[in-house]
C-alpha cells in the first residue's frame, strides 16, 4: 500500500500535523508514504516532495489578488509534481487542502482522471465546492449551493482586489473535481458532511472522519508552579481573524467578574497593543508543553468562533481536562455534549458567565476526569486515523475487482 498525500503545509498547522498522523498510522500497517506539500522547509527527506518554491508561490499569489486565480497558476510546479507521482506510482492519492498559492488544479484533476487512481479528499474547509472562499457562514450566503456570482467576500482569503472570477471558479471547480471516477470525500464534521449536500458534490461518495489529537502530549497538566494563579478561561487560535471572534472577546473582557481574566493565545503583535488588562495576549506558543499546562488551569477554552469545520483546540481543552464553551456554529459544537461543556448562540458572548456558572456546579476534579474521558473515547488521534487505513484498504479492494472485471470484459 503505497500512499501520496498532497497538503499545503507541512506540520506546523492543524492539517499538517493531521498528514503526518495519518502517515504514521500508514508505516505502522506496513504501507509506504509520500507527503508532496506547498510551503514550508523541507527536511531533504526522500518521501518529502516539495512543490514549487516561494517564486511560485509568489507568482501564483499575485495572479490570485490581481484576477481571482487561486489554483489557476503553478503549473509548471504542477506538472513537475506529476513526474514526481510518476515516479512514485502510488496507489491512492490523499488530497487534504489545494489551495494555498502551490497547485494548479484543472492539470492535477486531468492527470488524476487520465491515470484513473483511487482519489480521498478529506476536506479542512469549504473552498473546495465554492466559488472563492473557504468558509462563508458568519455572512450566511448560499450562491455556492447553486453557482457562485458577484461575490461579497472577494477580499477574504484568497484574496482578489480587482476581479469577481466566482462564476467561472465554481463552474471550473464543478467540472474539474466531478470528472473523477473513483473520488471518496472525507469531511471533517458532520456539519460539513450536510452542507456536502447541498453543493455541487452531492450524490458523490462521502465518508465522515473527524480529527484526532495526540492524547500523549495533550492531557491534564497542572504544573505551572504557580503562575497565573488566578482564575481565566482560555482562547486559541492562529491568526485571529475576523471570524475568530476576537472582537467579542473584547467585549467579553467588560462583563467578566473582575477577578476573571482571560488569556488569547496566537496574538500578533499588532493585536497585543492595546490590550486591556483583563486580558493576557501571548503570541503563538510553538512549545505543547507550555499550551497544555495552560489549557490544563483554565476555567474553560472559550471558542467564539462564527465559522469553522471542526477546531482541534477544542479537542486539545477536552484531553487536558478543559471544558469548551463555544458559539453554535458549524462543527463547533460536535465535539461538546452536556457534560464537558457549554453551546451558545453566535455573538451571545453575554452568556459566557452564565455557562461558567453551569460548569462550576460540578466539581472539577469530576468535571476535568469527564472531559478526559469524552476525549480518549472520540479523538484519540490513532484510532481516528486507522480508519483512513480501513478506508485505503477497502478502495483498493473495490479498485482490483474493477480492473479484474474490466481485464475480463476486455478478453
Amino acid at each position: 500500500m503505497r500512499i501520496l498525500q498532497i497538503n499545503t503545509i507541512r506540520a506546523i498547522t492543524a492539517t499538517g500535523r493531521i498528514s503526518e498522523d495519518i502517515e504514521a498510522n500508514i508505516l505502522n500497517a506496513g504501507g509506504e508514504s509520500y507527503i508532496a506539500f506547498g510551503r514550508n522547509r523541507c527536511d531533504n527527506n526522500t518521501y518529502r516532495i516539495p512543490v514549487g518554491d516561494r517564486w511560485d508561490m509568489y507568482v501564483h499569489g499575485i495572479s490570485s489578488l490581481l484576477g481571482d486565480n487561486h489554483g489557476l497558476a503553478s503549473v509548471k510546479a504542477t506538472l513537475r509534481l506529476l513526474r514526481e507521482i510518476d515516479r512514485i506510482n502510488p496507489d491512492i492519492i490523499h488530497l487534504h487542502n489545494i489551495h494555498g498559492y502551490f497547485i494548479h488544479y484543472p492539470v492535477l484533476f486531468d492527470y488524476l482522471k487520465r491515470k484513473n487512481y483511487p482519489v480521498v479528499w478529506t476536506l479542512h474547509d469549504c473552498w473546495t465546492f465554492t466559488g472563492h472562499c473557504a468558509f462563508y457562514e458568519q455572512i450566511g450566503c448560499t450562491k455556492w449551493q447553486t453557482g457562485c456570482y458577484d461575490c461579497p467576500q472577494l477580499r477574504t482569503y484568497p484574496a482578489s482586489f480587482f476581479k469577481d472570477q466566482s462564476k467561472r471558479n465554481w463552474e471550473l471547480k464543478r467540472n474539474s473535481f466531478l470528472q473523477l471516477n473513483h473520488l471518496t470525500l472525507v469531511p471533517v464534521s458532520r456539519w460539513l458532511s450536510k452542507e456536502l449536500e447541498n453543493s455541487f458534490f452531492s450524490g458523490q461518495s462521502v465518508r465522515c472522519i473527524t480529527n484526532g489529537i495526540d492524547l500523549s502530549k495533550f492531557y491534564r497538566d497542572i504544573t505551572l508552579n504557580g503562575e497565573l494563579d488566578f482564575p481565566y478561561v482560555i482562547g486559541v487560535a492562529y491568526p485571529w481573524t475576523r471570524r475568530k471572534g476576537l472582537a467579542d472577546f473584547l467585549k467579553l473582557a467588560e462583563i467578566l467578574p473582575v477577578n476573571t481574566k482571560i488569556i488569547l493565545i496566537g496574538l500578533s503583535v499588532r493585536q497585543q497593543i492595546g490590550l486591556p488588562s483583563s486580558i493576557i495576549g501571548f503570541k503563538r506558543i510553538k512549545s505543547r508543553d507550555r499550551l497544555r499546562q495552560l489549557y490544563s488551569k483554565a476555567l474553560a477554552l472559550v471558542n467564539l468562533t462564527y465559522e469553522d469545520t471542526f477546531p482541534t483546540v477544542n479537542l486539545e481543552a477536552l484531553a487536558c481536562g478543559t471544558p469548551v464553551i463555544t458559539y453554535n456554529s458549524g462543527g463547533s459544537p460536535e465535539s461538546v455534549c452536556k457534560e464537558t461543556g457549554v453551546v451558545i448562540p453566535k455573538g451571545r458572548y453575554d452568556m459566557i458567565g452564565g455557562a461558567l456558572d453551569i460548569l462550576n456546579q460540578t466539581d472539577r476534579e469530576i468535571l476535568a476526569n469527564k472531559c478526559r474521558k469524552r476525549a480518549e473515547e472520540h479523538y484519540n488521534h490513532k484510532k481516528q486515523f486507522d480508519q483512513y487505513i480501513d478506508l485505503y484498504k477497502e478502495l483498493l479492494k473495490e479498485h482490483k475487482h474493477e480492473n479484474i472485471h474490466h481485464n475480463g470484459m476486455q478478453e
